[in-house]
């Protein structure tokens, strides 16, 4: 059953008295409470402003109240797109390294691709920093790459990137509805915070790839399965919010699996685009060549938007 995500905001607040966090199996979970007349009373008032019966919404509060009261479960990931986790999700990064061994990375999602630090084995990041992902997607034998905010503030510096130790697992923590009773901010200070977290006038939250024939005709479609044969322009497309209408000039890198750079130039990006920042979010880039043949060959490849020194998105993709 769909529910309205401002009800289902207000039902679980009414519902949870408290969260606790379980120090032995490092999961959070509620305390509930039950309604009184008058909460109930208010629950109506407020259903009512979705036509919704009284019977109809005794079942969504019933519903609800499994969700909250469900023992948490753990489903064990070894590669996810971040910008498809949902707001309220509560996972966890298990990184490794030979030299300095295991650290685990807890966050939650409170906006896409906006993950804010419940715990961290790592001094550099505190509790209540607010990161986003450069990489994606994000996957076992990596490492991740984060913009950092602490107070509203890039962290350490103007660049700020925190680097994960290579990725050994990821784990999913359900229910994911803890969320909806912390303290959410309201849609402008989420924005405030999107725009801290890049410093300039955009955030790209994903980016797609198409091919093209030489004569640009589609090969394959953003996001479909790129082939080999006929693939001479690899052409790509940026999901963003931007923070202001204006002009911005986009350097691109194109690495190959050997970590060869196939297009641009690190931190000078020779190769440029120029796009206008639009309210609806989505901005085409400029085809890619190879210079050293007719074909792009087979591979897994890396495509990455910078905006002066600062990455704005690294994402991995293959051509069969």
């Amino acid at each position: 059953m769909e529910v309205n995500d401002r009800l289902k905001s207000y039902i679980v607040r009414m519902l949870v008295k408290d969260v606790a966090f379980d120090p032995q199996s490092s999961t959070y979970a509620v305390r509930q409470k039950s309604l009184s007349d008058a909460e109930w009373n208010a629950l109506l008032a407020e259903a009512a402003k979705y036509s919704i019966s009284e019977d109809l919404l005794r079942t969504i509060v019933a519903d609800i109240d499994k969700e909250t009261t469900f023992s948490p479960q753990i489903d064990m990931l070894y590669s996810i797109d971040p910008s498809k986790i949902k707001v309220g999700q509560h996972l966890k990064f298990w990184g490794k390294s030979e030299t300095h061994g295991m650290a685990i990375l807890e966050l939650m999602c409170i906006a896409r691709n906006r993950f804010l630090v419940l715990d961290s084995g790592r001094h550099i990041l505190q509790k209540e920093d607010i990161v986003a992902s450069v990489t994606m997607p994000w996957n076992a034998g990596y490492v991740v790459d984060f913009n950092v905010i602490r107070n509203g503030r890039p962290y350490p510096d103007s660049n700020h990137h925190y680097r994960t130790r290579p990725l050994e697992k990821i784990e999913l923590l359900n229910p994911a509805v803890i969320y909806e009773f912390l303290d959410r901010p309201d849609e402008d200070e989420e924005q405030a915070v999107s725009q801290n977290l890049s410093g300039y006038s955009l955030i790209i939250n994903d980016l797609q790839i198409a091919a093209l024939a030489d004569d640009n005709s589609i090969k394959s479609k953003y996001g479909e399965e790129i082939q080999c044969m006929g693939t001479v322009y690899l052409k790509a497309r940026i999901l963003y919010t931007a923070f202001r209408n204006e002009k911005v000039k986009l350097g691109v890198n194109l690495y190959d699996a050997t970590g060869k750079l196939r297009i641009g130039k690190v931190k000078e990006h020779t190769f440029y685009n120029e796009i206008e920042l639009n309210d609806s979010g989505v901005s085409e880039l400029s085809g890619l060549k190879d210079r050293n043949n007719s074909y792009w060959p087979k591979g897994e490849y890396r495509y990455e938007v910078w905006i002066d020194n600062n990455m704005l998105i690294s994402k991995s993709f293959v051509i069969q």
